[in-house]
């Protein structure tokens, strides 16, 4: 058995999404399966960093994705989001898991792209562990989301590139004869909490690191996504500390703002002023019933609704709702957002063609109505098993409303999937 690892190549599609296909535990499943066609187009649409996959005797048996979007999450300057992370059962106790892990992490490293996101379900207990054991950190919540996972950051990339300049020939020796970082990363449990130290106010996170014989500590401001301090230990003991190099990139920091709230009906509607996401929330009901990200004046900036970059974005109340505007360069979006008598309406003119939306619907129990060119509604229950299916994890596979169609709910500028109204049931 001879295993290559490489980068993804125009043709793979399918033979991927036949692997994800065969397996249900894949980590982004949906019902009744994806083509090569649908996951050509998500990975087009996350604006994919790289994509490796492992290969033996031709076979696809191994993936790992690095992007900036997934739909759900968008990525801050110098992140990246590792996702589509699997092995075929038949080879998760051998070396695969760890060289594609390995040769991400160096990927990242020399893109400059230094700090790695990722989420997992905590149920799962051997990939929960197997990221704790790469360096992987708690810097948020700890309580999984509505989709079953948490979120995990893993800073060893910044930590070895803000470092590499000042470490000892012996070090660096150490370093590159490392085939893994599958032990490299010591003092983390299993436990799911969070690895937060607060200092100084700063939200920062401690790292120790094994080269061989050296020790490597460092401590990281995890909001800034910057090296505070970083130390060596030889293998005779004495400890000096290291010179830190300026990433190549600048985290935007913005203060806290109140989000803007209307709506009536037994509805609110939610606008995250720092990033433009908008959420509704139905009396009784938990979490959100829907979810719409905000269309960015660049086309090609990733989308999302958790941690995303803060924008700069001008909101102005008007009647039953708000009017957001967003320049960058010669582009401009401005965007109407209504919510009155149960009706939720968004409404955008814009300069150039801007960046997808991404829309989700919280509700567990209703009907999903779609109108078709020829006026005529079609009336789906949805519900646990039943109805359209769930394609949040892979959203290139979702059903595409006909394009003529009139739009009873959420209207979306042209080339994003429109999502007709949901209604409780």
């Amino acid at each position: 058995m001879s295993i290559t690892i490489r980068p993804y190549q125009e043709g793979d599609a399918h033979d991927i999404a036949e692997l994800y296909n065969r397996h249900r535990d894949n980590p982004n499943p949906v019902a009744g399966g994806i083509t090569g066609d649908e996951l050509e187009r998500e990975l087009a649409e996350r604006d994919t960093a790289t994509f490796l996959i492992a290969v033996d005797d031709g076979r696809v048996v191994g993936t790992f994705g690095l992007f900036h979007s997934t739909g759900r999450r968008s990525a801050r300057a110098g992140e990246l989001i590792a996702d589509m992370f699997f092995v075929a059962p038949a080879y998760r106790n051998g070396v695969i898991t760890g060289r594609l892990f390995t040769e991400a992490v160096e990927w990242m490293m020399r893109c400059g792209c230094l700090v790695l996101r990722l989420t997992v379900n905590p149920a799962n207990t051997v990939a929960f562990k197997l990221y704790r054991r790469v360096g992987c950190v708690s810097v948020g919540e700890t309580v999984p989301g509505e989709d079953g996972n948490v979120e995990l950051h893993n800073y060893i990339p910044l930590i070895l590139r803000s470092v590499f300049h000042d470490l000892d020939p012996e070090a660096l020796a150490a370093l590159g004869q490392l085939s893994s970082f599958g032990n490299v990363a010591g003092g983390r449990d299993d436990e799911l909490r969070s690895d937060v130290r607060v200092v100084d106010g700063i939200r920062t996170v401690a790292y120790a690191l094994a080269l061989g014989e050296f020790k490597l500590t460092a401590t990281v401001d995890v909001d800034r996504g910057l090296m505070l301090d970083a130390a060596l230990t030889t293998p005779d003991g004495a400890t000096r500390p290291l010179r830190i190099a300026e990433p190549p990139y600048e985290v935007r920091i913005q203060a806290p703002v109140e989000p803007h709230r209307f709506g009536d009906s037994g509805l609110t509607a939610e606008l995250d002023a720092a990033e433009g996401t908008l959420t509704v929330h139905a009396e009784g009901h938990h979490g959100p019933v829907f979810v719409s990200t905000w269309p960015s004046a660049e086309a090609d900036r990733s989308a999302g609704w958790r941690e995303g970059q803060a924008r700069d974005l001008e909101i102005h109340p008007v009647e039953h709702g708000v009017r957001v505007s967003e320049t960058t360069g010669g582009n401009r979006v401005t965007g109407t957002l209504t919510l009155h008598r149960g009706v939720l309406e968004q409404q955008f003119t814009y300069t150039t063609r801007p960046g997808r939306i991404f829309q989700t619907v919280g509700l567990r129990q209703g009907h999903f109505a779609l109108t078709g060119p020829d006026t005529t509604t079609v009336q789906h229950l949805i519900g646990t098993g039943i109805g359209v299916r769930d394609t949040s994890e892979v959203v290139a596979a979702a059903q595409t409303a006909p394009p003529a169609a009139p739009s009873p709910g959420p209207t979306a500028p042209p080339g994003s999937p429109s999502r007709p109204a949901a209604r409780s049931g």
